[in-house]
């Protein structure tokens, strides 16, 4: 990989698809049933010079990191006032089914470079999460009468899903000379802000 100062430490900014189920608990107290969908990407190019005794030249190496995170939240939504305009919280924990690509090509002036690229690692894990969100909600004028349409909502959330990966061991066989006590294990805990739109639907059968 890059070094810290050459790699991005973040990605940029990606759609959040997403489907939910919301029921009517007691009062002012609802569970909600979330599915969601993020793609994020890292896609970066850089040079590596080498001036050492036995080696020079230079590397150019394509980086890329994909992480795709079908989060499954579920949780309590509290609205304490039942009014046409309302705010409410929302608190969850997940399970989070995430996609973990890395990958690099290499194109390299050194002669028999041990740093070829390639595919190391291609996974899916298992991983848990937490989300907390606040929203503004819009209620219909026909909503009361039963009508399809709910509400209009805006939210603004905060997931965390910590992520341990054992990233850089599949490169080791490309670094002749790291030592053998190099960390391996990567942290990637993803720490996102999102902003929302939503468009609520009810089923009028089942409203009181």
């Amino acid at each position: 990989m890059a070094q810290a100062e050459d790699f991005p430490n973040g990605f940029a900014p990606a759609p959040v698809l997403g489907a939910g189920l919301r029921i009517r608990l007691k009062g002012a107290w609802y569970l909600r049933l979330s599915l969601e969908s993020c793609r994020l990407e890292v896609d970066h190019t850089y040079r590596q010079s080498l001036r050492e005794a036995y080696h020079h030249g230079e590397r150019i190496i394509r980086a890329r990191l994909l992480a795709h995170a079908l989060p499954i939240w579920l949780g309590t939504e509290w609205e304490p006032l039942q009014l046409q305009f309302a705010t409410y919280l929302h608190a969850a924990m997940g399970l989070v089914p995430y996609h973990l690509v890395w990958a690099e090509t290499i194109q390299s002036s050194l002669p028999a470079d041990t740093r070829t690229g390639g595919l190391y690692w291609d996974r899916w894990l298992l991983r848990p999460g937490v989300r907390l969100l606040v929203g503004t909600l819009l209620r219909f004028d026909s909503a009361p009468s039963g009508s399809l349409l709910e509400s209009l909502r805006i939210e603004a959330a905060y997931s965390f899903i910590p992520l341990h990966a054992d990233l850089f061991a599949p490169l080791l066989p490309q670094l002749p000379t790291a030592p053998s006590t190099i960390p391996t294990t990567v942290t990637l805990s993803q720490s996102a802000l999102s902003l929302r739109c939503a468009l609520v639907l009810q089923a009028p059968l089942f409203h009181p």
